[in-house]
């Protein structure tokens, strides 16, 4: 029950905003919930260490990421989650929507997104945000992974709704491996290496 909101975040060395749980069982008195970013802008941030996120969550529940501002950073604006597949995540239900992020990336880091995700999440949504100008090293040519949306390993239960991403150097939205993602009334354009890419072919319904 924790707020960030209305804050300006500038040249920063690392991430602007860092909730950090641990993978405990939900019903655990000391699990991270209800912390709520919104209405902050963050510019110029992972100048000290490149490879950090606008906001990183990791292992919290019950969150809103919301209505930000983010751009000029050289790795993901935001990564939610933090467990590797498909076993348990005491991660659920996060809001991230209405964000603005953009030119991230900057052609120096690859396998990012401007938002990325990690293992199950049952109840995350991702709508209504605007991505675009997500770079990675190289571009295409090198590089691997400029994404606007970025659902990396084992990405579950998660609806990806009303969205515009565009301009990316790889594709507006990248499923690694996932289960029952829903992804419905977006508009992934112009981005160079193709909109939507889904990697790994699963028995069940990604």
């Amino acid at each position: 029950h924790c707020a960030v909101s209305r804050c300006d975040f500038y040249n920063i060395g690392a991430s602007a905003v860092t909730i950090a749980g641990e993978n405990l069982q939900d019903d655990n008195p000391t699990v991270v919930h209800h912390i709520d970013v919104t209405n902050c802008r963050i510019e110029k941030y992972g100048r000290v260490f490149n490879y950090a996120t606008g906001i990183l969550l990791m292992h919290a529940n019950r969150c809103s990421l919301s209505n930000n501002e983010i751009h000029d950073g050289y790795y993901s604006g935001i990564s939610a989650g933090w467990s590797w597949g498909y076993g348990y995540s005491v991660t659920h239900d996060l809001s991230i929507r209405n964000n603005i992020i953009y030119d991230i990336g900057r052609g120096a880091l690859s396998d990012m997104g401007g938002i990325y995700t990690l293992g199950v999440q049952k109840g995350t949504v991702i709508s209504g945000n605007i991505i675009h100008d997500v770079v990675c090293y190289g571009e295409t040519e090198f590089g691997y992974g400029g994404w606007g949306v970025h659902l990396d390993e084992g990405t579950s239960y998660v609806t990806v709704e009303n969205n515009l991403i565009y301009e990316c150097s790889s594709q507006g939205l990248h499923i690694n491996y996932g289960d029952s993602i829903l992804v419905r009334n977006n508009i992934f354009a112009l981005s160079k290496d193709g909109q939507v890419v889904v990697d790994r072919k699963e028995d069940h319904s990604s």
